[in-house]
């Protein structure tokens, strides 16, 4: 008779284990079908999207600031110039152009890659 009992009492012993095996279940059926949307096709192109229009906001501010090419063209660029343009998440590169001698590059925020000389006057996008 006691080994009949055995498994009931096992059941009521552990039945918490139960229980938490069937939260766990829910959980991951909530996270799965309700916090995974982001990871849609049309989210993530929006994502995409975003990220290019803030970068092209951001260098559209750059390129307009006057004051700053003024002085990259002087070559008196400061450090604290330099640090915010090595802190942007997209590479820019400055050249000298003159018509007695080739391009001179004058100013630059990566030393990871730097552009080719066809590059330059390429006309392909």
């Amino acid at each position: 008779m006691e080994n009949l009992l055995s498994p009931i009492r096992f059941l009521y012993k552990y039945i918490y284990l139960l229980i938490i095996a069937a939260w766990l279940i829910t959980i991951s059926f909530v996270i799965d079908n309700y916090w995974s949307a982001s990871s849609s096709l049309t989210t993530v192109q929006l994502k995409i999207h975003s990220y290019i229009h803030n970068r092209e906001q951001d260098f559209k501010l750059l390129v307009n600031d006057t004051v700053n090419l003024e002085k990259i063209v002087n070559q008196e660029v400061d450090e604290k110039f330099l640090e915010s343009i090595t802190k942007k998440d997209y590479f820019i590169f400055f050249y000298s152009v003159s018509d007695t001698s080739s391009d001179k590059l004058i100013c630059w925020n990566t030393q990871k890659v730097l552009p080719l000389p066809f590059m330059l006057y390429n006309n392909e996008k």
